[in-house]
């Protein structure tokens, strides 16, 4: 653990994925205590071009979570810091920044788990875009929309990740996991869960859909595989369903 932890401090490409995530966080900060200004906001978008085109050729593996990372970031920031507690800012702050660390890492091959780190980011991501379109308009139309866009472009992604490269099927699938999300996320709507919960919920969804897909692609997919999944689902919704302040 040790010479690991020796060989990663002394690894250029980590410091380099540092420096740009401290980059990252530095905008994020200047955009919040500066009142989210226009110039601050320009100046945020500014710099997460140039990270996102500094990288290597691996960040077209990445385009649509970047981009919604980037998105979502800044009225993510301003809902934690206006309405949580500190803890939860800080929480919420290290997330945002552990998120954009492992794309930087992932982008310039610094992580052999290339697939856990993957998915820990892409979970981070759904989570976040879910609960800021949530909390922008829970029945408005164009949010709905936006949930739809946002979920068939980053499973898309997600599976052309994995390497799934089937265009039509890609398509399809990233169609379809939208519809049901939109339509998932109105049926959460008539439960009192709250925003964080139905978040929770609909990126678990997302996960256990990306799992069946990318095993019935590569030939993996059988029933021990669709239980375990489903087993897994259905933990995490009895779970959010125990635990989650319900607010009527």
């Amino acid at each position: 653990m040790e010479k690991r932890l020796q060989s990663l401090l002394k690894n250029r490409i980590a410091w380099w994925s540092l420096i740009k995530t401290a980059i990252f966080g530095a905008v994020i900060l200047i955009a919040e205590y500066s009142g989210f200004s226009f110039w601050s906001i320009l100046l945020f978008f500014t710099a997460l071009f140039a990270l996102y085109f500094s990288g290597t050729e691996e960040r077209r593996l990445f385009r649509s979570g970047f981009w919604f990372l980037a998105l979502f970031a800044l009225p993510g920031t301003y809902f934690a810091f206006s309405e949580a507690p500190f803890p939860f800012q800080f929480i919420f702050f290290i997330a945002l920044l552990s998120i954009f660390f492992f794309i930087q890492g992932n982008i310039n091959f610094l992580f052999s788990e290339k697939k856990l780190i993957y998915d820990l980011s892409y979970i981070g991501i759904s989570f976040l875009s879910i609960s800021v379109l949530s909390a922008l308009g829970e029945s408005e139309k164009i949010w709905m929309l936006m949930i739809f866009l946002f979920v068939s472009l980053i499973f898309g992604e997600w599976m052309r990740f994995y390497g799934v490269e089937l265009r039509r099927s890609v398509a399809f699938l990233g169609f379809g996991m939208g519809l049901v999300s939109v339509e998932i996320f109105t049926l959460l709507g008539f439960f009192p869960l709250g925003i964080v919960p139905a978040s929770i919920l609909l990126s678990a969804l997302i996960f256990s859909a990306k799992n069946i897909s990318v095993a019935y692609f590569s030939g993996d997919c059988n029933k021990n595989l669709v239980l375990r999944e489903a087993g897994i689902l259905i933990s995490i919704v009895l779970l959010v369903f125990m635990v989650s302040p319900w607010s009527i």
